[in-house]
């Protein structure tokens, strides 16, 4: 089936959304007689949100406006040498006026993906203090949501993004996680427990994995409710070439007044109204590379905060990822209680 572009009206959202369906990851920004005005990946909309670009902003704002093509005359053999020798995973197909017809990638021609080779480090060995009584007897990552533990919901959506390799670290309630999950098998991936003797913080855990993990570790708290595209998470950091990188989320602070801006000379300069402050902020999602392991000790209580204060002392390169999809840290009473009965977790 042909992808269709979309128009020069169309906005970010529109974009991620036509990306979210999308079997070659690539998305074409055409005039109206088809011709490719500019492309855009996940990655390219993720950067713009960085740089302060809305969702509502206008996709033409954040397409790539140099970018390879290839007519109806190229095999499969040529595209591919194209792709290797370019370094690009998708690219448009025109017609001899230069007009859009498809799209090819190389996920599709290689006729499937393979199994990641990233293993996946779930927290859940803290107490969920601030949930008081809901916590008492069930570990935080086991409370329900839409029938089903947190925590498989998390586990499910790795497994389809095709990380089977998950290791779990456990302390408060262990037996409750793994009675239920076991060896993984029910949910076609192997699972590990790391067991915390001692309370280890979400950055301690990472010194459990020091001398196992051989490829970037993928880290998550266990008490989030997310539809985060895990996929790309790792294709920004190996584009990126980041030593770390951080999933970050926008966060927004409203201003119930109006907000003064005053001159040097005390003359007012403007009065904004009831303005809203946005900040990116951690959203409890990374990517660690092995050597960064080594940087923690092991039965030692450490915020993952410290690990990338460590890791940037050491020159390493931290990165961030931009989180636009749906994205919950259950860490309150109101906050579960608002989720506790959703029974289906979508982006956007």
């Amino acid at each position: 089936m042909t992808e269709e572009p979309l128009t020069t009206s169309a906005t970010l959202r529109d974009v991620l959304n036509h990306l979210a369906n999308s079997k070659h990851g690539l998305c074409a920004i055409c005039d109206n007689d088809k011709h490719i005005l500019g492309v855009l990946t996940d990655g390219d909309c993720r950067r713009a949100l960085l740089r302060g670009i809305t969702l509502d902003s206008p996709a033409r704002e954040a397409m790539q406006t140099q970018f390879l093509a290839v007519d109806q005359s190229f095999t499969t053999d040529q595209i591919r040498l194209l792709m290797k020798t370019n370094d690009v995973e998708q690219v448009p197909i025109v017609d001899d006026a230069k007009r859009f017809l498809s799209i090819v990638s190389k996920r599709v021609l290689e006729g499937g993906q393979k199994e990641r080779v990233n293993p996946v480090l779930i927290l859940a060995g803290g107490k969920g203090r601030r949930l008081g009584d809901l916590t008492k007897n069930l570990p935080k990552p086991m409370l329900p949501i839409g029938g089903k533990p947190m925590i498989e919901h998390l586990i499910v959506q790795l497994v389809k993004a095709r990380f089977t390799e998950i290791y779990i670290s456990v302390n408060y309630l262990s037996e409750k996680i793994e009675q239920y999950f076991g060896d993984g098998n029910k949910w076609a991936c192997q699972i590990k427990y790391l067991h915390e003797d001692v309370e280890l913080g979400s950055g301690g855990p990472l010194s459990l994995l020091n001398g196992i993990a051989k490829h970037p570790v993928l880290v998550v708290n266990g008490d989030l409710v997310t539809a985060i595209d895990f996929g790309s998470f790792i294709e920004c950091h190996k584009d990126g070439g980041w030593d770390l990188t951080i999933g970050v989320t926008n966060y927004e602070v409203p201003v119930p007044f109006g907000v003064v801006t005053i001159r040097p000379d005390g003359s007012v300069e403007s009065i904004l109204e009831k303005p809203v402050n946005h900040y990116p902020i951690n959203s409890g999602i990374y990517l660690v590379d092995p050597r960064i392991l080594a940087l923690t000790s092991p039965k030692e209580f450490a915020p993952m905060t410290a690990v990338i204060e460590k890791a940037m002392a050491h020159g390493m390169r931290i990165g961030a990822f931009m989180i636009h999809e749906v994205w919950n840290d259950v860490g309150l009473p109101a906050v579960y209680s608002s989720l506790a009965n959703q029974p289906n977790i979508r982006p956007y």
